[in-house]
């Protein structure tokens, strides 16, 4: 027979030893099954930060990571959320471990923490004044220089340069 019996599923929700009634044409009989409760037996980190690489002073951006949770039923689910991390140092520069905990899993990621140093400097504007007669001092105002570091942040930094090479007796063309 394989259609016009009933068979009562919402039994399969309950762990445990179950008696199953099968109904046909007004007769019942039952058999017992053994069902087993779902149970996470594993999780993998599915994916890691969006972000892995920083710069000293940064803030720690945690999006992008997802766990893959295992089941003992050979399913999979993948979560982006629920877990808990620990927060990186990120004063310091270096392999940083982020360690997730998922229940009773503990779980890690991995982003680099760079140095921030400076990467190259840009002159932004020439003196006011760049045509001397010999004995003239050097008059700088005007010149902006911008040091730029790795992480993208500026600073002016005129009034920190040394200046050297002008020789106000020497007349021509002079590189300072």
């Amino acid at each position: 027979i394989d259609k016009g019996f009933t068979v009562d599923t919402t039994l399969l929700e309950t762990a445990g030893q179950q008696r199953i009634p099968v109904n046909y044409e007004g007769f019942t009989v039952h058999f017992v099954i053994n069902v087993t409760a779902l149970a996470i037996t594993d999780v993998k980190v599915h994916t890691g930060p969006d972000v892995t690489d920083y710069f000293v002073g940064d803030t720690f951006n945690p999006n992008g990571i997802t766990l893959e949770l295992l089941y003992n039923n050979s399913t999979t689910k993948i979560i982006d959320s629920g877990f808990n991390l620990s927060i990186p140092d990120m004063s310091t520069a270096g392999v940083k471990t982020i360690y997730v905990y998922y229940k009773n899993f503990a779980l890690y990621v991995q982003i680099t923490v760079n140095k921030v140093e400076p990467d190259f400097i840009t002159l932004v504007s020439l003196p006011d004044k760049t045509q001397y007669f010999c004995g003239n001092a050097l008059d700088l105002t005007g010149l902006e220089i911008i040091l730029t570091y790795t992480n993208g942040s500026t600073e002016d930094v005129t009034d920190k340069c040394v200046i050297s090479g002008y020789e106000p007796l020497k007349a021509g063309t002079q590189t300072i």
